[in-house]
């Protein structure tokens, strides 16, 4: 059975480059490792929805920021649930499965539209409960959450936005939205107890992508490898 890893963290803190990164760090060391991305637009009916809300020509009148976080949370589940065969294939023939973003990424972004710590719990186990029994999703056996303060965490965005020649998606453009998410993916952290990575040093620099991921590689072999 395949080690499941998740790896979370605030907007622009990388993401991406780190779950390479770690695939990559895998490899090298003799294991088959496979990764996937969500949400999964234009590869599943959920993933088309989501795609149109947040990027089409309409989705202004979607209004997805403002939209109720458990009703936002079944179009990603959607996407989630249509995925599951490929998901069980990947992690039946291969060591290691690296989610680029999963199920905890709902927490993040529909748990900051939440105001109270009693909400937002609630909702975690709500969620938690319909996608990992009631959907029968695979639950990642480790999250790692990249912690970045978000004024850093929004310039990144925009930068990276720029650099793509790419316009910020529906939420991405709503600083209120991010900020809030951004509490809410700290919250998450401390009450799941996800494997928590700074992005930044103790003099609140920005660390490089290479120093960040060995951080995450030290976290790894010393909590769970």
């Amino acid at each position: 059975m395949a080690i499941k890893i998740a790896i979370e963290g605030s907007d622009g803190a990388g993401k991406k480059t780190q779950s390479g990164m770690l695939k990559d760090w895998f490899t090298e060391s003799g294991k088959s490792v496979t990764s996937i991305s969500f949400p999964r637009y234009k590869e599943t009916a959920g993933g088309w929805a989501l795609f149109e809300a947040l990027r089409g020509e309409n989705a202004k009148a979607y209004d997805f920021a403002n939209v109720d976080p458990y009703a936002a949370s079944l179009f990603y589940s959607s996407d989630r649930r249509q995925s599951l065969p490929y998901l069980e294939e990947l992690i039946a023939t291969h060591d290691v499965v690296i989610f680029d973003r999963y199920v905890e990424s709902n927490l993040l972004h529909q748990g900051g539209k939440f105001s109270t710590k009693e909400e937002r719990q609630s909702f975690g186990t709500w969620l938690y409960e319909l996608e990992y029994n009631t959907l029968a999703l695979p639950k990642p056996d480790i999250v790692v959450y990249l912690e970045l303060p978000f004024k850093i965490s929004q310039k990144r965005a925009k930068s990276r936005a720029e650099e793509l020649g790419d316009k910020l998606d529906a939420v991405e453009s709503d600083e209120e939205y991010l900020r809030n998410s951004h509490e809410a993916g700290i919250f998450y952290a401390q009450d799941f107890k996800w494997l928590r990575i700074p992005c930044v040093g103790k003099d609140g620099s920005e660390l490089t992508p290479e120093e960040v991921h060995q951080k995450v590689i030290n976290e790894l072999v010393r909590n769970f490898l």
